[in-house]
């Protein structure tokens, strides 16, 4: 490629191409390149087979609730939940694991029990000993990517995928994270501080509050003047991943946010 006469963005093209070439086996010789095929199909099918067990015990759980349990809820979350239990044909509001449903009912919902239900359910999803049970599957998709990697001639399958990446290795990755994780945590916490009065007080959770009331309690914790709009807040949280801490007395990830950008530690700061 130096031989010839390319400019700097033709060279960059051509060094890509290349090396996606060779990350799809390009220099294996045959007998490792049907290895990697099997190995390659057998991902596949485990990837449809893993998001068909989450979809179907999205779809098998329902939680229904009455006029009294969802007075908390804005009234578009409890129209929704009303028609789905139309839908159904049961009960007066029901609940299901889908994000639009899901997120809404965590925020909103003063019921503990139904909160801690409904988060339960979602995070057991592929976890409860029957037909839809993902952890052979998850095994299975772990030791195929690390004799991917492996075959590959890399050392596990993160090396694998962060190779081509900015950082290129992940002992650069934690550098990164370690050297800015407990600094932004810090200044988060400086500038929380000034937000918090009295009646974000009155509402802060129990020392050992499950995940489940992470969402609540975040809004609860508002005064009357910075709640603003219910529905604009909900919207703003529905384009965030759902990631609570299960609990306070177990390791977890937890996420902060700072002027953007997500980092992810354990529920002492720490980053991981």
């Amino acid at each position: 490629r130096l031989s010839k006469d390319l400019d700097a963005d033709q060279i960059r093209l051509t060094e890509k191409i290349y090396d996606d070439f060779v990350r799809s086996g390009a220099l294996l010789n045959s007998e490792k390149k049907a290895q990697l095929k099997q190995i390659n199909e057998e991902l596949s099918a485990l990837s449809v087979r893993f998001g068909s067990n989450v979809l179907a015990e999205n779809n098998n759980f329902v939680m229904y609730q009455t006029d009294k349990q969802v007075a908390s809820l804005p009234s578009s979350v409890k129209d929704a939940a009303k028609e789905k239990a139309e839908e159904l044909g049961e009960g007066k509001y029901a609940f299901t694991l889908h994000k639009p449903s899901l997120i809404p009912f965590l925020t909103f919902s003063s019921e503990r029990e139904a909160r801690e239900e409904i988060y339960r359910a979602y995070l057991n999803r592929g976890n409860n000993e029957n037909k839809h049970d993902n952890k052979a599957i998850i095994n299975d998709i772990v030791r195929l990517r690390i004799e991917k990697a492996n075959l590959l001639g890399y050392k596990s399958y993160a090396d694998y995928v962060i190779s081509e990446q900015m950082a290129s290795t992940p002992k650069a990755v934690y550098e990164l994270v370690e050297g800015i994780f407990e600094p932004a945590v810090e200044k988060a916490k400086e500038e929380e501080q000034p937000e918090r009065g009295s009646d974000a007080r009155r509402h802060d959770p129990p020392a050992d509050e499950s995940g489940a009331s992470a969402a609540h309690y975040r809004i609860a914790g508002r005064g009357k003047g910075e709640r603003g709009d219910d529905r604009q807040i909900l919207l703003q949280r529905e384009t965030l991943p759902l990631v609570y801490p299960e609990s306070s007395r177990q390791r977890a990830f937890v996420v902060l946010q700072v002027n953007g950008t997500l980092l992810f530690g354990d529920e002492h700061g720490h980053a991981v």
